[in-house]
């Protein structure tokens, strides 16, 4: 009487080791590489953008002495700045906070193809030499054209410039953008080593055990 072949014993169920390892290091590697590319793009446009602004209000300084042509686009701002003193305070917080006392009045007037008076705040302010300056009035041009700019300020012999606005955000989004590019780029650089490790751990694995 004849006798069954005995059956084989089952082998090991699921995918062999270090498969799953490869997979997931694979998908990481290159979502991280993904990633740093697209911080460190966007972080290098955030700050020329930022960066360039600043630089086009500074070569666009024009000194006053008694009166000055600015040519203005359309709908284009100028401010009269005056020379400030600064005054640094720590917060509650800690940080330190910064305010600006102007030390001369400018008392400008604008002549030109229609200019319209501007009340504007301390709030744009620039460094030159070390001596901050901060805006103490302007003007937007309502039409393109050359406008004359006549200044009588007091003391007498205090500078006034005029220039573009200048923004504290354009100063914030040209550092912004470099902190994008750099944390960014270390963060997710540090994904995509993690899963170019996991990758060649999990290959190395399954070439150990002849799975590939």
């Amino acid at each position: 009487m004849a006798t069954a072949a005995p059956h084989p014993f089952p082998g090991p169920s699921g995918p062999p080791p270090g498969k799953r390892m490869r997979g997931i290091g694979r998908v990481l590697f290159w979502i991280g590489l993904v990633l740093v590319l697209a911080s460190v793009t966007v972080g290098v446009i955030v700050a020329v953008m930022g960066f360039t602004r600043v630089a086009e209000s500074a070569g666009n300084r024009i000194p006053v002495d008694g009166s000055a042509q600015v040519s203005v686009q359309q709908n284009e701002r100028r401010l009269f700045f005056v020379p400030a003193e600064a005054h640094h305070s720590t917060g509650s917080d800690g940080e330190t906070d910064t305010s600006y006392t102007p030390l001369a009045e400018s008392n400008c007037t604008v002549e030109g193809p229609q200019a319209e008076e501007l009340q504007v705040s301390g709030t744009h302010q620039f460094t030159e030499n070390g001596r901050p300056h901060i805006a103490d009035g302007g003007f937007i041009a309502r039409e393109s054209g050359t406008y004359t700019v006549t200044c009588s300020p007091t003391p007498a012999d205090a500078q006034v410039t005029v220039a573009p606005p200048i923004a504290v955000g354009q100063i914030v989004g040209g550092v912004g953008g470099v902190l994008i590019a750099v944390f960014g780029g270390l963060g997710f650089g540090l994904l995509t080593v993690l899963g170019l490790v996991l990758w060649l751990v999990g290959r190395s694995m399954l070439r150990k055990h002849g799975a590939l």
